[in-house]
């Protein structure tokens, strides 16, 4: 979340950081399960990320939370198309 300091800048507190570079190869089941944490289940924020690709073979997701059960969706994805 963020607050306001004397200067009128941002402090920006992270729900979730993963600040460790990782690889993927892209093959069925390879990703990273955050789980569901009640801290993420948030009305609003910002998603940052950083990325490079070798190679595109398809549409490919970069990040997505799964909105199931809640009954308005709820869910997102971001994808590389």
């Amino acid at each position: 979340m963020a607050e306001s300091t004397s200067n009128n800048r941002l402090k920006l507190t992270p729900k979730f950081s993963a600040m460790q570079s990782r690889s993927y190869s892209g093959s069925a089941g390879d990703y990273l399960d955050a789980g569901h944490m009640e801290s993420l289940a948030l009305t609003s924020g910002t998603l940052s990320l950083s990325f490079s690709l070798d190679r595109l073979p398809g549409s490919m997701a970069l990040v997505s939370k799964d909105g199931e059960g809640r009954g308005d969706g709820g869910g997102f994805t971001v994808w590389v198309l």
